[in-house]
């Protein structure tokens, strides 16, 4: 086996959450490392549209690469149904590599290495990489055997960098629903507390607007793992009574034509409230928590609560 390359790393990821974060990590440092990315599902598309086609590999290639000693370091996402990155993380322990996990959000820290079942602690990495202080505090409390590194959320910078280059609208009046789906990430992390899942949610936002006679346009952000087609027969119980456009493919130009942007916990409501919007986390379940940790984001149980 050859010297490996210390500033040779092996980029893992499927999800978009994790796409995002760690493609505006390689694109910023992408004159420091030779980095070669093994990349599938939504990540990939979120890769190829940040420039970095060319440093792509296929799995059986970024293996190899890791088998025969050419990378020093793996640095993963985590995903909800992929287990392309704890496979790749358990060959590199078997290949004596040191192995990274960046954290995209702030849930189910555990629950992303399989907790609660017995063998969980095998998919941990040798650290943890985190993008804020609220994320360090968990992760330090969750994995107390582990390093955990605060690494600054490239991402983020990308996000307020676009969206104050963009023109705004002064007199936004949109109000953007940012969907999620909730109920897959129930069942996948095991998640307790929740009475109410994405349609439900959506319902009592759309009964409450429907009250309240609004004018507004509505938008419905899908996630990238949803069909667009989701809410279908929902929509159209309103169709008489609210006004309904298609969301943009660049969500920072639904976040300028947005007078309000609502949802329960997504990612997206962190980058609305990063560029200045009014944003609002809806979590009707009594007993869950909001995760969302931005002084910004008003949170509510009751929509009734809700300002327009």
């Amino acid at each position: 086996m050859k010297a490996r390359e210390k500033n040779h790393i092996l980029v893992v990821c499927h999800d978009a959450g994790a796409g995002q974060m760690i493609s505006a990590y390689v694109k910023k440092h992408k004159a420091r490392y030779r980095v070669y990315c093994l990349v599938s599902g939504p990540a990939k598309k979120i890769f190829a549209r940040k420039g970095l086609s060319r440093r792509m590999v296929p799995e059986s290639r970024g293996l190899k690469l890791l088998d025969e000693g050419t990378v020093s370091m793996v640095l993963c996402g985590t995903s909800w149904v992929s287990l392309l990155e704890r496979h790749v993380i358990h060959r590199a322990r078997a290949a004596g590599v040191k192995s990274a996990v960046y954290l995209d959000h702030w849930t189910n820290y555990r629950e992303r290495f399989g907790h609660p079942r017995r063998s969980w602690r095998m998919n941990i990495p040798n650290e943890l990489w985190v993008g804020d202080k609220h994320a360090f505090k968990l992760a330090k409390q969750h994995f107390k055997s582990r390093t955990v590194k605060l690494v600054p959320n490239a991402y983020f910078q990308e996000v307020k960098a676009e969206y104050r280059a963009m023109r705004h609208n002064a007199n936004a009046r949109d109000i953007l629903f940012i969907s999620e789906p909730t109920m897959l990430a129930h069942k996948t992390f095991y998640e307790a507390g929740y009475e109410y899942d994405e349609t439900d949610i959506l319902k009592r936002i759309l009964d409450y607007l429907s009250k309240k006679n609004v004018q507004n346009t509505i938008i419905i952000c899908y996630h990238p793992a949803e069909k667009r087609d989701k809410y279908s027969a929902l929509l159209a119980r309103y169709g008489r009574k609210l006004h309904f456009r298609k969301q943009d493919k660049n969500i920072l130009k639904d976040f300028a034509r947005a007078k309000l942007v609502i949802g329960r916990r997504s990612m997206a409501l962190a980058l609305a409230a990063l560029c200045g919007r009014r944003v609002v986390s809806y979590i009707p379940d009594r007993n869950v928590a909001f995760p969302l940790p931005f002084n910004e984001i008003t949170k509510i149980r009751d929509i009734n609560k809700l300002k327009i």
